[in-house]
């Protein structure tokens, strides 16, 4: 399970906290191919985009049952994420 929250520094040094946003199907794929012995013997030291791009081809090419398989856990995680942080809305920051 994710962190409940993250910190950030802002320009000034001072730590905001920020929430999660709830995880997607893609994210939720990574996460459990990242976590297979397999998976780590391929990639022990890869930067994390080398991984997302394997992983990447992973899911595109995998079947439709366990594309929907991760949709629907990405549906219950974001029921959790509603449970955990009622009222949350994504607001993404404009950069500038």
């Amino acid at each position: 399970m994710p962190k409940d929250t993250t910190s950030h520094s802002d320009t000034s040094g001072s730590q905001t906290t920020t929430i999660p946003r709830p995880p997607n199907p893609w994210i939720l794929f990574r996460r459990d191919v990242c976590a297979t012995p397999a998976f780590k013997a391929l990639y022990p030291k890869a930067p994390q985009h080398i991984v997302s791009r394997a992983i990447s081809v992973i899911w595109r090419n995998a079947s439709p049952e366990v594309q929907a398989r991760y949709a629907s856990l990405a549906v219950l995680a974001a029921k959790e994420h509603e449970k955990r942080y009622p009222g949350y809305k994504y607001r993404p920051r404009k950069k500038g």
